[in-house]
């Protein structure tokens, strides 16, 4: 209902030898529908001392209380 909010979230690979690999990512089951997620897709491999993001947007239809859990 009106603004959109976004967070990012900042996944770094502070490794020394091997690319981080991500499977998946996702909201549990019971989050607010208001929340989304945006990123690459998965299966994802971050290599040593590089970083990737995802943000997590909220874009209520109306006003109530929300949450989520990444």
């Amino acid at each position: 209902m009106g603004d959109i909010e976004t967070a990012t979230i900042t996944i770094f690979n502070n490794g020394i030898d091997c690319p981080l690999t991500i499977f998946s990512y996702a909201l549990l089951p019971g989050s607010h529908p208001a929340y989304s997620l945006e990123g690459p897709n998965t299966p994802l491999d971050i290599p040593v001392g590089e970083k990737t993001t995802v943000d997590i947007v909220f874009a209520p239809l109306a006003p109530a209380l929300a949450s989520g859990t990444l």
